[in-house]
């Protein structure tokens, strides 16, 4: 018997009925089934969501128990945006059955069938701000291997809320990069989502693929040759960008990190309509090398009130002292773990390197051999002292596109 820890939650179920979905389910187990812990590792959401994309990609039977274990009893368990990404996988894939997809489930069986569901359009509703791009992260890499030669989804959720990468580097810096693995991709924000009551929306246009994905090397990055800043207000937050920030970070950036490459600021205003309602001041500030990098820094402040507004600039700048200090990364944190998936689907050998791998990058290397075990995953250190750093190659699976 597989233990059953589901509380009851909004739209969830009791003891009992979670612990009959288990029995149930145990009928369905297979010997092949790939079993995850959702409490390993990280531990969180991120975990559920890339199990759940590589069930459906590798089309293997998958039962994940604990799920968000290291988020401790209130935060255990499917939340409404990890919900709304497992209803659109299944959407995708014909015969799929799914058991224990219920708002605070800590085991959820997902049984993938064999054939893709041909459809143009695909939807995913949040209902709330929670991060539309967490729910891309999950079914990206899926919709590339429709049958249709090409499909929308449209996401409703937050665009620019804490703890998930922000629309200006989602947009900037990790679409670009797959870009150029031969994914082809569109984004448009149609309205953005804030924290804690405002639903945006985003459209996403993927072209189904037409051949492997290529390898990718970020190993060398050469010398700096700019910084494009992205910047968006709402009302409450103008006189913190214009009178602290803006002034501040340009002299900043030019005496602390480079006084030659150039700096663009491209500020967008986001005028709420609602009084008291979500407020936010969202900056990323992107690095270019002369060769593709994946390297930003960002700062959301969704308190008007908070005392940081007057040390904005200085903390943005230290991130991006950071990120130049060690010559040869290439990738920051946030970005490695979710490009291994996309170097693990790829044909041939992908490189990255970063200062060090991230609780994320260390989850997901973990999963990718839970769920094939014959990959070859290399992690070494290069360097010592202040310049070490960790690279990562990974030998692709060759994933053949849907013919």
């Amino acid at each position: 018997m597989v233990e059953s820890r589901r509380g009851r939650g909004r739209g969830g179920r009791g003891g009992a009925a979670a612990a009959k979905v288990v029995e149930e389910e145990e009928d369905d187990y297979g010997e092949d089934i790939i079993r995850v812990d959702g409490g390993m590792l990280e531990g969180g959401g991120q975990l559920f969501r890339m199990s759940m994309a590589l069930t459906y990609l590798l089309k293997k039977d998958c039962l994940i128990t604990n799920i968000r274990g290291k988020r401790g009893n209130k935060g255990a368990g499917l939340g409404n945006q990890h919900l709304t990404g497992l209803k659109c996988l299944k959407q995708l894939i014909v015969g799929s059955k799914v058991k224990g997809d219920f708002v605070k489930s800590k085991d959820v069986h997902f049984k993938p069938g064999k054939n893709s569901i041909k459809r143009e359009q695909y939807e995913a509703d949040c209902k709330t701000p929670g991060s539309v791009h967490l729910i891309s992260q999950m079914t990206l890499p899926c919709l590339l291997f429709q049958e249709m030669p090409q499909c929308k989804l449209t996401i409703k959720g937050g665009t620019l809320v804490n703890n998930s990468p922000p629309a200006h580097s989602y947009e900037h810096v990790f679409l670009p990069m797959i870009r150029k693995m031969g994914v082809g991709v569109e984004y448009e924000i149609k309205k953005h989502g804030l924290f804690p009551d405002i639903v945006g929306e985003v459209e996403v246009t993927i072209k189904k693929l037409e051949s492997q994905l290529k390898p990718i090397d970020l190993v060398e990055r050469g010398k700096l040759l700019g910084c494009t800043v992205h910047v968006t207000t709402t009302d409450k937050f103008h006189p913190i960008y214009t009178d602290l920030f803006k002034p501040q970070f340009a002299a900043l950036f030019r005496d602390k990190v480079s006084a030659t490459a150039e700096l663009t600021i491209k500020d967008e205003d986001c005028p709420i309509k609602k009084q008291g309602s979500a407020k936010v001041l969202a900056i990323t500030a992107i690095l270019h090398f002369e060769q593709p990098t994946c390297l930003q820094a960002n700062i959301l402040l969704d308190n008007c009130d908070d005392a940081r507004g007057e040390t904005l600039a200085k903390e943005l700048i230290e991130q991006l002292l950071l990120l130049t200090a060690t010559p040869n990364v290439c990738t920051d944190e946030y970005f490695a773990d979710q490009l291994l998936v996309f170097m693990a689907l790829a044909e041939g050998t992908s490189r990255l390197t970063c200062k060090e791998l991230s609780l994320h990058a260390e989850t997901i290397i973990e999963l990718l051999r839970q769920f094939v075990p014959e990959i070859d995953i290399q992690v070494s250190q290069v360097g010592d002292g202040e310049g070490k750093y960790t690279m990562v190659t990974v030998k692709g699976l060759g994933l053949a596109p849907v013919a």
